[in-house]
């Protein structure tokens, strides 16, 4: 047992090796031979802009006027509002901007929001289609930013940025450490053209990169998927801007990245689809960075419980052990949320494990 064990530790300890320093450097070397210049610079095609229902009309509200003062795109940029049921107070309420060309789409029957902006898709009028939500405020030149991409003919989708504002301070230290880590990641995926994973508050898509997205896979983790199974390029937009503030304890931000949790891990067909095309980079990056990294987050938390439940009399253990419950104690209160997002600390809940056995069948 003391044999099994001492592999499976070696394993996960690996594991996080490759998830939080590998793969960058694998993305590294594969951007410098995969970075190229715009295939054939074009005329940015014409768009509509989506705005998913999140089920609070003032924000919704908020949200039109907001997408309606931004920044002219150089092509009319069609404005529809999508609701995954039919609902008269937001018919009442996009009803009046009708007149500014504001238009509403709800399916026959109620859907999910994914299968809602599939469906709404082929009612939109643009030839690219840019999604989001209605709890974040776009910059004002976010449509025009994340559009340009769409001027190189290879690009199919286009992920923009999220920035946090409000909320806790600790919490806000903690996010950070883990958004700088993703945006390094997707910048790397973004020079080789293979950005895996679409910000779900705001994205964007050519909608002939992603025709027949499969049922059941019809997230924003899915679209960018479909886009390189497609040939298409995947890329990252840093100066398309949304901006998402925090309320309390991050309700809506711990809300938002559980939808993207459970999309990323639905579209592990379109993951499978990538490796029988023979896409091996783009499946490799896909299953790391778009179901493997956040599944290891899981897999972490999981593995602290399981030092709670193995706790013995070996004092290097208890030790250990107290201080991650000193760690979680501080996330929980308040106090600091950075916890959750330490590195080192992975290892160190990997070790209280792997000690504990040793000692104990050797």
């Amino acid at each position: 047992m003391a044999v099994i064990f001492y592999f499976i530790f070696w394993f996960l300890v690996f594991f996080m090796v490759l998830l939080y320093f590998l793969f960058p450097g694998y993305l590294k070397i594969l951007a410098l031979f995969r970075r190229k210049t715009v295939s054939s610079a074009g005329e940015i095609p014409s768009a509509s802009l989506m705005i998913l229902y999140g089920h609070n009309l003032k924000q919704l509200k908020d949200k039109i006027e907001n997408c309606l003062s931004l920044e002219p795109t150089g092509a009319a940029l069609e404005l529809v509002v999508a609701v995954n049921e039919r609902d008269s107070s937001v018919e009442a309420l996009v009803s009046g901007y009708f007149k500014k060309g504001v238009k509403l789409f709800y399916p026959v029957e109620k859907k999910t929001p994914a299968e809602t902006m599939v469906l709404c898709v082929t009612e939109c009028n643009g030839e690219a289609v840019i999604v989001t939500d209605t709890a974040s405020k776009l910059d004002p030149y976010a449509a025009k930013n994340i559009l340009r991409k769409f001027a190189d003919s290879k690009t199919g989708a286009v992920s923009g940025k999220a920035i946090y504002t409000g909320g806790s301070d600790n919490y806000r230290g903690g996010l950070n450490v883990l958004e700088a880590y993703s945006e390094y990641v997707t910048r790397l995926l973004d020079a080789a053209g293979l950005v895996v994973s679409a910000n779900i508050l705001l994205y964007a898509f050519r909608k002939t990169a992603v025709d027949g997205i499969p049922a059941g896979s019809a997230g924003s983790s899915a679209v960018p998927l479909r886009s390189l199974f497609n040939g298409y390029a995947s890329r990252f937009e840093p100066l398309a801007v949304t901006e998402l503030e925090l309320h309390g304890k991050a309700g809506v931000l711990v809300e938002e990245e559980a939808q993207e949790l459970a999309s990323a891990l639905g579209s592990g067909s379109s993951v499978k689809e990538l490796f029988r095309k023979k896409k091996f980079n783009s499946w490799l990056c896909a299953l790391l960075d778009n179901i493997l990294l956040p599944a290891s987050g899981v897999a972490l938390l999981l593995l602290f419980v399981l030092n709670i439940l193995l706790v013995g009399y070996d004092i290097s253990f208890v030790f250990i052990l107290g201080g991650q419950v000193v760690f979680y104690a501080a996330a929980a209160t308040g106090i600091s949320k950075t916890a959750y997002y330490v590195t080192l600390h992975n290892f160190a809940s990997l070790k209280a494990v792997y000690y504990l056995w040793r000692r104990r069948n050797v």
